[in-house]
């Protein structure tokens, strides 16, 4: 398997339509890369995969009850963005076969149903929970991140739009220029057409950014607290 990098890279992963969304840089170098898998273990696994990466996807999941570090980060993003972060599925409705049988499996847990777009994520935690129950040293250098909150710290004010408009791409847009002058527009037309939108790829700079700051020690990382798997809950940023 090959990512399409050196080793000794930092990464951050959006999931997206197609699959995942990569924008990676080598240690010591100013220029990310940009690609898509199809599979998340093609870069997790590859003999080059990256010495850290911070993914926008769950990670932790409890047994029962909500992510401390989910509430903490809608606390953080406030009114209006915080309903960005999406409940974290228990782990038993990762057996669901729809998401009206996950919610019933939650509510009879406790009390709570699944929200269609944390449903809609399903295949891929499902798939990255696998991947690390038979990886497990993959956890060592994998982190959980959370766009929003990144972008939030990032330009240490609360974000005035959502992402998906105008002007809420071009406030994230900003950030990502003022770090990497260039790197957006040349990694955008680096990838394929279609199985991406312009938002994937700016979450998957914001992981990015995560990355580096988790590797020099200056990320924000909520939670902490270790599920029944033995991985941790928490979200970075």
């Amino acid at each position: 398997m090959s990512s399409g990098g050196r080793a000794g890279a930092l990464a951050g992963v959006d999931g997206c339509r197609g699959g995942w969304l990569v924008v990676r840089v080598p240690l010591g170098e100013e220029q990310p890369r940009a690609v898509l898998l199809a599979d998340v273990a093609d870069l997790l696994l590859a003999a080059d995969a990256p010495l850290l990466t911070a993914i926008d996807m769950p990670i932790g999941l409890p047994d029962a009850g909500a992510r401390p570090c989910d509430r903490q980060a809608r606390r953080l993003l406030g009114p209006g963005r915080g309903s960005s972060v999406f409940p974290a599925p228990i782990r038993p409705m990762l057996a669901a076969a729809s998401q009206a049988e996950a919610s019933a499996i939650g509510r009879r847990i406790d009390g709570r149903g699944l929200p269609i777009q944390a449903w809609n994520l399903m295949p891929r935690i499902r798939a990255l929970d696998a991947l690390l129950a038979l990886n497990p040293a993959v956890a060592a250098r994998l982190r959980e991140a959370h766009p929003e909150l990144i972008f939030r710290l990032w330009g240490g004010r609360p974000l005035g739009w959502a992402k998906r408009r105008p002007e809420g791409r071009a406030e994230r847009l900003a950030l990502v220029e003022a770090r990497w002058p260039g790197a957006w527009a040349r990694c955008r037309a680096g990838l394929p057409r279609g199985g991406w939108a312009d938002d994937d790829l700016l979450d998957a700079f914001a992981c990015l950014h995560a990355a580096q700051r988790i590797s020099g020690g200056d990320a924000t990382v909520l939670g902490g607290e270790k599920d029944g798997c033995g991985r941790v809950m928490e979200i970075c940023a």
